[in-house]
């Protein structure tokens, strides 16, 4: 009996296959593209700290199986014309060098680090602010670059400029040896501690960094800016550089995304970013980076949500790949819902009804083969319903149904045995008439 209601139920379960299946495959037609495996990035020049970050970024991305690309550039300038053009999906730039227009499809992933601003002065001309540098010789890096964009805000903003001042744009490998040759009377270097650069201008003699008291007069005027501290001796314990408590102007570095960077990669992007500068530096204290408060352009929707609430969920106990795909298909649950659930109603009653209807299809024939008290038969009539009735009790014999409806079918093989012996009774009074 339990045969014919396995197989009852397991036509009904592939009926029910069936039509999800057919829904699933409509639904599927809306889910979102799966993301590249590939991100772009624009990370200045190659011996520069982003493009060192940007190293570090991509032995990150591969724990999680995407592959960084790296495109150098001379600086945030050209970062900034490689997003605009599509040749690149993110790239780290210094705040306050661009800025976003009314309609601007560039949106920030948050801020990554400090990029701390380092001015080396001849020491003999006894420079205390920037307004000293007025009619001197200056070196800011190449143009195009973060360091010489800020270099010229920083000038003009004492009222130093071309007409009152050199200003030059030395490569990197000449810079050092043209400040301490006295062809340079100021170097502005922007570099993070570990810098090759920056550790060859603090080796060589005959210049000084200068102290930058006024950063929090500048941090006031301009928010991308801020103070930093550099505590004495912690460039060099052995030779206690610096020598005593410098204070310097810092800027932000921002990773900025293009408006094709796929969503999906904003959180694999930010994690990375979060394994790298999480951890802080002598200018942060750990935690402090990435974060959603020290940037120039609008925040991404997705970074938002992740400075908000972190990672997905689903990216916090499954590999990114694996959480992604799930994630993508999420938009096929609502149809499966609106499947189900009716087909997980209708299932127990059409299954009864299927189940039964086997059972209660015999009830018909019985009737037509039953005899009526007030009717006189032949006995060749009589005879005719009795083959029809032994037909049907054979037929009910080879029935099965499962043990839940056994009382159905018992009740059946009773009302088929009434009929016989009705018919039997009605024969023996015919024959004996």
């Amino acid at each position: 009996m339990a045969a014919t209601g396995s197989w009852e139920g397991a036509k009904l379960g592939v009926l029910i296959a069936v039509v999800v299946a057919i829904g699933c495959g409509l639904a599927y037609r809306f889910v979102s593209p799966a993301p590249p495996r590939v991100i772009r990035l624009a990370a200045g020049q190659p011996d520069g700290a982003y493009a060192r970050f940007a190293e570090r970024y991509r032995v990150e991305l591969l724990r999680h199986g995407v592959e960084l690309q790296i495109r150098h550039s001379a600086g945030t300038q050209e970062n900034f014309s490689l997003l605009r053009s599509g040749e690149v999906d993110v790239a780290l730039v210094q705040t306050g060098i661009d800025e976003p227009g009314e309609e601007e499809p560039l949106r920030s992933l948050g801020a990554m680090f400090y990029e701390p601003l380092w001015i080396f002065v001849r020491s003999e001309l006894g420079t205390e602010i920037l307004a000293d540098l007025e009619g001197k010789r200056l070196d800011a890096g190449a143009e195009g670059s973060g360091t010489r964009a800020l270099a010229e805000r920083l000038l003009r903003d004492n009222q130093i400029t071309d007409a009152n001042a050199e200003m030059l744009g030395l490569a990197d490998v000449d810079r050092v040896r043209a400040l301490a040759e006295g062809r340079v009377d100021a170097a502005f270097v922007v570099a993070n501690v570990d810098s090759p650069l920056l550790a060859a201008f603090v080796d060589q003699d005959g210049s000084e960094l200068l102290d930058f008291r006024r950063a929090e007069a500048y941090a006031r005027r301009d928010r991308t800016m801020s103070r930093l501290s550099l505590p004495e001796g912690v460039l060099d314990f052995a030779r206690n550089i610096p020598p005593r408590e410098k204070i310097l102007l810092g800027v932000v570095s921002e990773m900025i995304a293009g408006p094709d960077l796929h969503p999906v990669l904003v959180d694999v992007l930010l994690g990375a970013a979060n394994a790298v500068h999480g951890p802080g530096d002598i200018f942060a204290a750990p935690g402090v980076f990435p974060n959603a408060r020290q940037v120039a352009f609008p925040l991404s929707p997705e970074a938002d949500r992740y400075f908000e609430h972190g990672p997905p969920v689903l990216q916090r106990y499954l590999p990114f790949w694996v959480a992604t795909q799930i994630d993508r298909l999420k938009v096929m649950l609502i149809p499966l819902l609106v499947l189900l659930v009716p087909l997980a109603r209708a299932f127990p009653p059409t299954y009864r009804w299927r189940v039964r209807s086997r059972i209660y299809r015999w009830y018909g024939d019985l009737m037509e083969v039953d005899i009526d008290p007030a009717t006189q038969y032949g006995t060749e009539e009589i005879e005719r319903r009795q083959a029809r009735v032994r037909e049907i009790e054979s037929e009910v014999a080879a029935l099965s149904t499962p043990a839940s409806y056994g009382e159905e079918l018992y009740a059946l093989r009773q009302h088929v045995g009434l009929v016989r012996r009705r018919l039997n009774a009605a024969r023996d009074a015919a024959q004996a008439a």
